[in-house]
């Protein structure tokens, strides 16, 4: 990454100009340039009175994303993108053995600051030189080749460390091409894993080699390498060899490629009901997943570096497809294909609210669910036999890989007890404070501050790169979809600004990362319940909220049990501007409602009982229930009136609801520190 760095901002002979101006059109800002590898020290912030203000570290390269460099730690094993670093341009390196008689590197021992133009350093390594003249007879730079320094190379003590992201020096270990990972430290391991791949490609009859065809198009291919983490941080070295799907033509090379996932309210509600029927609940993997379903359209695609073969001539081969690839724009869509015929043959029913849902019921009493998330798959069993049946089936048709009772599922953490069931994001969270710099951050009681309307966009000044900024909101977005119902209003803030965010957005993105500093083992605890389950829910709206535009703010939640968590949760815009308290929440109960039918199909409730919603608004319930059009209500969109035929044919009830104890009023509105946690009086917590 510095190298490349270095070089965009380094002249170009043949374009009269630096890459980064023929990019950009700007001249590079050179006044950030330091020597890789450089003593530098790094700022560190929320200190105590007593103790020092900055950390001696390594200069390794500078953040892609922000202004900020990154400094690396020995003594932690770490690598940081600090802003605020004091450099000195000297090297500190180990005395190696040589063949030839060049002399040593000689640190310089002088610190003098001073800023060193890319440009300048060929001319300080020129080998007719042997060695430069620098001021005050500082450093000598050898001809020889650098090696990589000897701390890159020991293990990893520290399991916190997220490996896989691009500012961890880690990554730099992860080969981007062939040719880097034959020739990389971890050349076995890459190699072992590529032949794997080879191996499966040719177990499952991937593609047959054939001469390339004068009328179509070769689809490209490449090697992806990456190192998975598994929950305990052992590592395990992975290499795919995918398409360049961007190179497929339309009704030529593909027709529809949408894919389903499962929703994570599918995947909570299971959960509830698993606990509630002392159900059985495990896990398991498909290997190479894509490579069992078939090709849907003629495809020829180039043979895999290091593995080429050729005709008995000496003639070219390609790779005629007779099973989809990894990169292909079809793929995803073939495989869930596949898997849908399979389970319909095995008796299971597809829910029609979520198409990732499966059901097989073999009685009253016994039954089996599946959820399915591309390659990984969630199923629970009424009886220990039933879930074994399931597995031996899956393994006779797939590869599968067996992972037992249900533990780490999509980064998040499942903790299988007697009557309980735990999940929660911690180790993801813990990952998020460390990409962004805020794993030591001071701690904030709530998500976001009270009368956060007030913040004013025009008197903070718009980010120069807004990518630290969306990456954060991403990362938020995860994390309130999975467990953190109570970052709901707060992510929904902060991703209306996404297309020019300021440095007050920054600030309050930040916020909610110091909050999640102080409760990254928060999460969502399913228990049995005394009563049967019943769905229920609450229904919110801040009229006229939105400052900008003054249209209102919906939310709404639901739960399965009246002392258990929260199974789906939403808060959102409305895409009109409501001209009542009324119509903002009439408005509010139709999306309610919608979301309703949808838990309803999926027949996750145990009584025969209609749904429950309850409102803070006695107009909203008397519109809802009384079939009237006058002056105040004819001007509201047909397609909000819907909730009376739901109500009529007895699906939806209505209930009021005091202010005080609406749940989904922290879906619409800052929460205070001590309506945080408990916001009904029944005490239930939206997270615990």
């Amino acid at each position: 990454m510095t190298a490349v760095y270095i070089r965009n901002r380094c002249f170009n002979s043949r374009l009269g100009k630096t890459p980064y101006e023929a990019l950009t059109g700007k001249q590079p800002n050179l006044s950030n340039m330091h020597i890789f590898g450089s003593t530098c020290y790094a700022f560190v912030q929320n200190v105590k009175k007593l103790d020092d203000r900055s950390r001696k570290g390594v200069f390794v390269g500078y953040d892609k994303d922000s202004p900020a460099y990154l400094v690396y730690h020995p003594e932690t094993n770490k690598v940081e993108k600090v802003r605020c670093v004091k450099f000195f341009d000297n090297f500190e390196t180990e005395p190696e053995a040589s063949n030839d008689n060049q002399e040593l590197i000689v640190p310089n021992k002088e610190h003098v600051e001073t800023t060193v133009n890319a440009n300048e350093l060929p001319q300080q390594m020129d080998e007719n030189a042997g060695t430069a003249e620098v001021e005050n007879n500082a450093a000598r730079y050898p001809t020889r080749t650098r090696n990589k320094p000897r701390y890159l190379d020991q293990p990893i003590i520290d399991d916190n460390v997220n490996r896989t992201v691009d500012y961890c020096f880690r990554a730099v270990d992860i080969p981007k091409c062939y040719k880097q990972a034959t020739k990389s430290l971890e050349a076995n391991k890459w190699q072992n894993a590529m032949n794997a791949e080879v191996s499966a490609l040719n177990d499952n009859n991937t593609f047959e080699l054939v001469p390339p065809p004068k009328d179509r198009q070769i689809v490209g291919g490449r090697w992806v390498y990456a190192v998975k983490i598994g929950q305990n941080g052992e590592e395990t070295h992975k290499a795919r060899y995918v398409a360049k799907g961007y190179s497929q033509i339309p009704e030529i090379d593909y027709q529809e490629t949408f894919a389903p996932t499962a929703r994570m309210s599918s995947i909570r509600a299971l959960l509830q009901r698993v606990v509630q029927n002392d159900m059985i609940i495990h896990q398991m993997d498909v290997k190479t997943a894509y490579l069992n379903a078939p090709i849907d359209c003629e495809l020829y695609m180039e043979q895999p570096e290091g593995f080429e073969e050729h005709g008995e001539n000496g003639e070219k081969l390609v790779c005629k497809l007779n099973k989809s690839l990894y990169g292909l724009k079809q793929s995803g869509r073939n495989w869930n294909n596949l898997l849908h015929e399979y389970l319909q043959k095995e008796g299971f029913i597809q829910s029609q609210a979520d198409p990732c849902v499966y059901v097989r019921m073999i009685d009253s009493k016994r039954c089996v669910i599946v959820i399915v998330w591309v390659d990984d798959i969630i199923i629970a069993a009424s009886h220990f036999e039933l879930l074994t049946t399931v597995k031996e089936s899956l393994g006779e048709r797939f590869k599968m890989k067996d992972l037992g009772k249900l533990s780490w599922f999509l980064g998040t953490e499942f903790k299988c007890k007697e009557s309980c069931i735990e999940m929660n994001q911690k180790q993801y969270i813990e990952k998020v404070l460390l990409k962004f710099g805020m794993a030591d951050c001071k701690p904030k009681p709530t998500p976001c501050v009270l009368g956060i309307e007030k913040v004013s966009d025009e008197e903070s000044p718009s980010l120069k790169d807004p990518g630290e900024y969306r990456a954060i909101v991403g990362s938020l977005i995860y994390v309130m979809t999975g467990t953190r119902p109570d970052l709901c209003y707060i992510v929904t803030k902060l991703s209306q600004k996404m297309s020019k965010p300021t440095r007050a957005n920054l600030d309050l993105a930040k916020h909610v990362l110091r909050y999640l500093r102080g409760t990254s083992e928060q999460g969502l605890t399913f228990r049995k319940s005394n009563v049967p389950l019943r769905l229920n829910g609450f229904c919110d709206s801040d009229w006229g909220a939105s400052v900008a535009d003054r249209r209102s703010i919906t939310g709404y939640n639901f739960q399965l049990s009246s002392t258990g968590p929260l199974i789906s949760w939403k808060s959102r815009k409305q895409p009109t501007v409501a001209l009542s308290t009324c119509e903002a929440e009439y408005i509010a109960l139709a999306n309610a409602v919608q979301e309703a039918k949808l838990c309803i199909d999926m027949k996750v409730s145990i009584r025969d009982d209609n749904v429950l919603i309850q409102v803070d608004n006695q107009g909203a319930i008397n519109l809802a229930r009384n079939p009237v059009h006058h002056q105040r209500s004819k001007h509201i969109d047909i397609k909000y009136h819907f909730i009376r035929s739901e109500i009529q044919v007895g699906t939806i009830s209505l209930k009021y609801v005091p202010t005080e104890d609406n749940i989904a009023d922290v879906f619409t509105k800052p929460a205070s520190k001590d309506a945080q946690n408990i916001r009904a009086s029944g005490g239930v917590r939206i997270c615990s």
